[in-house]
């Protein structure tokens, strides 16, 4: 008799690991299927990676919106948002931004960006953090290295 798997209550952190873990349970899955289908599963149609999603305070939300509304501020050169613990809500969102050129990193300018994503935004996508950073951690290919900044 065959076991069914539930792959739909697994943590985004460490979702990929737990479904090839789970995935390889199941009689007859051989490595590479297991491979491709972990891929496929982390995979979200509308809003990028599966594990990029943020759920917070019971909906979910996709970062690319919300980076989009904050890369239209003039002191913003490159940004990331990334889900981050929070009691209240699951997961905060939290917005790593680099500074434009003629920008210092201050608690206004953080205060400014905050304020300014939030004017734009239903109040469920609002940015609770933001974080100044000198520069973004990329890959070899020039993508912004969100594993890192969730792991940080």
């Amino acid at each position: 008799m065959k076991k069914r798997y539930n792959l739909t209550d697994l943590d985004c952190a460490n979702c990929a690991a737990k479904m090839e873990t789970a995935i390889k349970k199941i009689d007859g899955v051989n490595d590479a299927t297991v491979s491709f289908m972990a891929q496929k599963m982390t995979i979200d149609a509308d809003d990028g990676r599966f594990d990029d999603i943020i759920k917070t305070g019971g909906f979910r939300v996709g970062p690319y919106e919300v980076e989009h509304v904050l890369a239209e501020h003039p002191a913003v050169l490159e940004c990331s948002v990334i889900g981050v613990p929070d009691p209240l809500r699951g997961q905060a969102i939290k917005a790593i931004v680099q500074p434009a050129p003629g920008y210092a990193p201050c608690r206004e300018l953080e205060a400014e960006l905050r304020d300014f994503c939030n004017q734009r935004l239903a109040e469920y996508k609002w940015v609770r953090l933001v974080e100044l950073v000198e520069e973004m951690p990329k890959t070899i290919s020039g993508k912004v290295q969100k594993g890192l900044q969730r792991r940080e």
